[in-house]
């Protein structure tokens, strides 16, 4: 099983091929515009539809960014995402800002840009007492921001109901912390609970209820939490 971390590291390579991409098809207005080749730090990153062609990717967002000490700041959600292969054919997967493939990072020759990384816990594949991405750190409005380091730890067993069908229990913990590289313990979360297995003509099916044990003071303190999916997750 791959874990977020693991996720984004092995796509690194992947997001700064499709970023170099993105840059030789930017179609540049003219040379001159990017001011020199922009090589000097104390100049402004390229505007679109000013200095250049904005880049257009079909059925495909883009991602957003701000200026921030002169450079293009970025920042990428490493998530499951629920992703339609065909008609009626839908799966979870990992993916980036809500898309499988993630967002087109639009970025021209003499850019500075930075890109970040946010990591989230809660679900059906990790903290399955808590709400969907909602154990983080969270902002002065309670809402999730991501952190940059996460851990979680999983144990399940299950035993054989009839045929094709499983009952399980499992525990689940971890946590999410705001700075990289922090493995401190402060705020783990950690859950517990029944679950069924059953295998269908459509594909293994997973359900869940978990009941939080652990709740931390500023992340998902509810009750008991129901969680669907397809597939196994050991």
């Amino acid at each position: 099983m791959i874990t977020r971390r693991q996720f984004v590291q092995k796509s690194a390579v992947a997001a700064g091929a499709a970023t170099a991409g993105i840059v030789a098809a930017s179609n540049l207005l003219s040379p001159g515009n990017l001011r020199g080749q922009a090589t000097d730090p104390t100049l402004a990153p390229a505007q679109p539809d000013v200095d250049y062609r904005p880049v257009v990717t079909p059925n495909n967002p883009k991602l957003p960014w701000k200026i921030v000490g002169g450079a293009k700041v970025f920042h990428l959600v490493a998530e499951e995402v629920e992703h339609e292969f065909a008609a009626g054919l839908k799966a979870k997967c990992w993916g980036y800002n809500g898309s499988v493939h993630g967002p087109a990072i639009e970025a021209v020759e003499g850019d500075r840009v930075r890109i970040y990384d946010r990591l989230f816990l809660g679900g059906s594949n990790d903290l399955r007492g808590f709400n969907f991405r909602d154990v983080s750190p969270r902002d002065i409005n309670g809402e999730p921001l991501g952190g940059q380091s996460s851990a979680r730890f999983t144990i399940e067993y299950t035993v054989p109901l009839i045929e094709k069908a499983r009952a399980a229990v499992f525990y689940d913990t971890g946590f999410v912390n705001a700075g990289p590289w922090d493995f401190s313990t402060n705020h783990v979360v950690s859950d517990a609970g029944v679950g069924l297995r059953l295998d269908l003509p459509i594909g293994p099916l997973r359900i869940d209820y978990g009941i939080p044990i652990q709740k931390d003071g500023f992340k998902d303190n509810g009750n008991g939490k129901f969680n669907f999916n397809v597939g196994y997750q050991f």
